[in-house]
């Protein structure tokens, strides 16, 4: 009994040796997003996406504005590292970081502007 307890053991601790080995060399080198998802997101529309698996992409890949504070705390910043809230408080003006695209070129106010037509319609809140 204490032969076949033995042999166990000799198979797994080589084993679990192997699968602790560190692969941060790898990933650093091939620039890869690994996202542990139950399922493939059916879509990356922030406008219309519901599931977990699509929110987890999108929250890894899109950084808004603005971002949620943890666990209900203030809002802090994003994308801007300032905004001001007009008197009325119907007009936000955002004042962006210095942000650059994965080309170089710098992100722009623009930019927001038309990634979110289905939110901004010609100035004007749809």
């Amino acid at each position: 009994m204490k032969l076949s307890s033995l042999n166990i053991w000799t198979f797994f601790i080589p084993l679990l040796l192997i699968s602790c080995q560190s692969n941060k060399s790898k990933s650093l080198k091939s620039n890869t997003l690994t996202i542990a998802n139950s399922a493939e997101p059916s879509s990356l529309d922030l406008h219309t996406v519901t599931g977990q698996p699509e929110l987890r992409v999108i929250g890894a890949i899109f950084e808004g504005l603005v971002l949620r504070g943890i666990n209900g705390g203030a809002i802090r910043p994003g994308a801007a590292k300032t905004w001001d809230i007009s008197d009325s408080g119907k007009m936000y003006t955002f004042h962006l970081r210095s942000l650059k695209w994965s080309n170089g070129s710098p992100l722009t106010a623009q930019d927001f502007l038309k990634s979110s037509p289905s939110i901004v319609v010609m100035g004007n809140i749809a």
